[in-house]
């Protein structure tokens, strides 16, 4: 077995690590990962919205004012109440659901149309089960990515060649 030296070892299974404890964190606390996206947008929103009202006032343009104002609403509502963005989305998303199960089953797939409207009415009136779905799933990849990615390199630490062997030919 080769010996590296251990910061050589270290750089290479710290992004492993860093996979394994951050899907960790998803997979355990789903509700904070919407929350600092949520800010994130709100700050980008917030952001934009600003850098908009000051061109609208450089340039004179009543076109941009209507678009700074909605950047600057959505920004500081964001930013006052997290949770809103994935309460919504999956409130809107159920209702989408609800209007594509009605019509699978006015089309006659009664078995597509009712998974459809259960579904919706799940999301409707748990629009919050939607986020912690997709940051817990996000959470299990990353930890499997993290899990494989350190057996891997692990591997590749275990079984490097121990330098110079007189069986192998260099080819340079």
């Amino acid at each position: 077995m080769k010996h590296k030296k251990i910061p050589e070892a270290a750089k290479e299974l710290a992004m492993p690590v860093t996979l394994i404890a951050f899907g960790l964190l998803l997979l355990i606390f789903p509700d904070s990962a919407s929350v600092i996206i949520a800010y994130g947008v709100g700050g980008i929103l917030l952001l934009a919205g600003i850098v908009m009202g000051i061109g609208a006032l450089l340039d004179r343009r009543l076109s941009q004012i209507f678009w700074t104002l909605v950047c600057l609403s959505l920004g500081t509502t964001l930013l006052g109440s997290p949770l809103l963005l994935a309460r919504n989305v999956g409130s809107f998303l159920g209702i989408l659901l609800a209007i594509e199960g009605g019509s699978c089953l006015r089309k006659g797939s009664r078995v597509f149309g009712t998974v459809l409207l259960v579904a919706a009415a799940v999301l409707v009136f748990s629009p919050m089960a939607l986020s912690r779905l997709v940051f817990s799933l996000c959470g299990a990849v990353v930890l499997v990515m993290g899990i494989a990615m350190l057996v891997s390199r692990l591997k590749q630490l275990r079984y490097l060649p121990q330098g110079k062997d007189r069986n192998i030919i260099d080819a340079l």
